[in-house]
């Protein structure tokens, strides 16, 4: 049957809405706490509360667009997101006001991952769906390295101000291609909608060994992600000396280094199954742990490290997103809901504590990715035991 690009692109444009609200402002963090008289694990706070309103919002975001459709949940979500970048737009001598703007912000680009996630499982089933999971993952995973490079420039000819003004910028323009070009891929007999419904089917997933393995790879990607490029700024700029510009410049090395893995994975997919290629992202996963530890406090070789952890994410994350969605698609808006509850929740909960921790420099972040190894052995035991597992094995082998 015909491969159909559009809603690729659509789902590649409407997750580059959620994860632009992180990348873009990370190179600024430094800027903004000194203009706002803010200490560093005050700052981090605009990249935790944006995650924890994109997280608890997706919730209530998956079964209404399974019941009422993708379409209007994303229009509605897309609009609460540009109210949030108003309230720091407008706001900008107030750190209290921004922080509300960020909460606001990320309560509605929980729609954008959410729908952009399950606009893809409507459209398509078995390998066409892995090709479409990996370009939306790509689109995921690499736009969270590529704003820096943006953020970084804007901060440090325009003030880290203009950065929000971009942001409104970008999501009116999606709003205007969502309006005109995004037709509705919720078909069938919609789900019934209401608070026990709700609850009922949460239930169900947190019951169910397969969703619970795959949701915690994601997840555990996710956080090792996150922490990553919120170290990495500090880093590269108080210990080595870089500016907002150059680290924004030098960040685009691990961002074609993760496009490259997503591309590989890709390409690998009529001669290794999802589960070798999520064995090769644990591999890739434990040479950037090496790397991390044993490697001296130097510009090529953090980098080096960081772009090895980038092709893991690159292949880890898509095949694990690929492997959570594929037996789901009465309830994909809900399934897709819950893991990204999960991933965001867990992630900025996780990146506070571990840099509050002390886990801010090569040594301990190596420490960390390769505690994340082990966690993902275990995962993956958990999801490959589960009857749903064996099933799809099966079928695949017919």
């Amino acid at each position: 049957m015909p491969f159909y690009w559009i809603p690729i692109v659509l789902a590649c444009l409407t997750v580059s809405v959620a994860q632009l609200g992180v990348g873009l402002l990370l190179p600024a963090l430094p800027a903004i706490s000194q203009d706002l008289f803010l200490d560093p694990a005050q700052a981090q706070w605009y990249i935790s509360i944006y995650l924890l309103g994109f997280a608890i919002s997706q919730l209530a975001y998956g079964p209404l667009s399974d019941a009422w459709g993708r379409r209007p949940i994303l229009l509605i979500g897309l609009c609460i997101t540009l109210l949030g970048v108003a309230l720091c737009m407008f706001g900008q001598q107030s750190a209290e006001l921004i922080l509300a703007g960020r909460l606001l912000q990320g309560a509605g680009a929980g729609s954008a991952s959410v729908l952009g996630r399950a606009m893809i499982r409507d459209r398509y089933d078995g390998k066409q769906l892995s090709i479409a999971i990996s370009y939306v993952g790509i689109a995921a995973a690499m736009t969270p390295m590529l704003a820096p490079f943006a953020g970084g420039y804007l901060s440090h000819h325009f003030g880290w101000s203009a950065l929000f003004i971009v942001m409104a910028i970008y999501i009116c323009l999606i709003w205007l291609v969502m309006f005109f070009c995004f037709a509705e891929t919720r078909t069938g007999d919609r789900v019934s909608v209401g608070l026990y419904s709700i609850l009922n089917g949460y239930g169900d997933l947190f019951r169910d060994r397969y969703f619970l393995g795959y949701a915690g790879l994601n997840t555990l990607f996710f956080c090792l992600h996150l922490l990553l490029i919120s170290v990495m700024p500090y880093l590269l700029q108080k210990e080595i000396g870089m500016d907002a510009s150059d680290y924004g410049q030098w960040s685009l090395i691990p961002a074609a280094c993760g496009m490259f893995g997503s591309f590989i994975s890709n390409k690998l997919r009529h001669h290794l199954n999802d589960q070798q290629r999520l064995n090769l992202s644990y591999l890739l996963l434990g040479c950037s742990a090496l790397f991390f530890i044993m490697v001296p406090l130097e510009l090529y070789w953090l980098v080096a490290s960081q772009s090895l952890f980038a092709m893991a994410f690159g292949i880890g994350f898509m095949m694990s997103l690929t492997c959570l969605l594929s037996p789901y698609k009465k309830n994909s808006g809900s399934v897709s809901a819950l893991a990204g509850c999960l991933q965001m929740l867990l992630g900025s909960l996780a990146t506070v504590i571990l840099v509050d921790q002390g886990v801010t420099t090569p040594l301990t972040l190596g420490v960390t990715m390769a505690i994340g190894v082990v966690l993902c052995l275990l995962l993956n035991r958990l999801a490959g035991g589960s009857a749903r597992a064996k099933y799809l094995l099966m079928a695949e082998c017919r």
